[in-house]
């Protein structure tokens, strides 16, 4: 191969190689030094936060579809001010999708719907179970800007 074509096909993959080279870097280097918009809060959750969101999850599964009497589970006494900070991909990904959202200020609870509430800005989870129509404790987690719970609290509804 002369020495002029071997510089024409270089030439030609030049480009290509700009984008795979662009690629890679975007894609890779903010990972490593954990900097990769919203979700980064996630690749920082302490040890605590670990700890606390699976013991949530492992309550959240524990309670069982249907009971006889009401059933409140031992972790609505927790100090729930750990899951501040946490990206909602991964809240939903170590509890579950949500029992419930709020759209809006002015909205009432409305039961999970994947078309409503995944974009609301405030979800909750129930940590209890009644027989008949009620309430109990929930935990309420409202989502900011940048998809990170900014508030966490325990709500009582009826």
């Amino acid at each position: 191969m002369n020495r002029f074509r071997r510089e024409v096909i270089i030439v030609g993959l030049l480009p290509i190689l700009v984008i795979v080279v662009g690629l890679v870097a975007g894609l890779v280097v903010p990972r490593v030094i954990g900097q990769v918009g919203p979700a980064s809060p996630d690749r920082t959750l302490n040890s605590r936060q670990q700890a606390l969101l699976s013991e949530f999850a492992s309550c959240l599964r524990s309670l069982p579809p249907r009971v006889q009497s009401t059933l409140i589970s031992p972790c609505a006494q927790r100090d729930a001010t750990q899951l501040m900070g946490i990206s909602r991909t991964t809240l939903a990904s170590s509890l579950g999708h949500p029992d419930w959202c709020k759209p809006g200020a002015s909205v009432q609870l409305l039961l999970w719907s994947d078309r409503v509430c995944a974009g609301s800005p405030i979800w909750g989870y129930s940590f209890y179970r009644i027989p008949a129509v009620g309430g109990g404790p929930e935990l309420q987690l409202t989502f900011d800007e940048s998809q990170t719970s900014a508030a966490v609290s325990w709500v009582r509804t009826q």
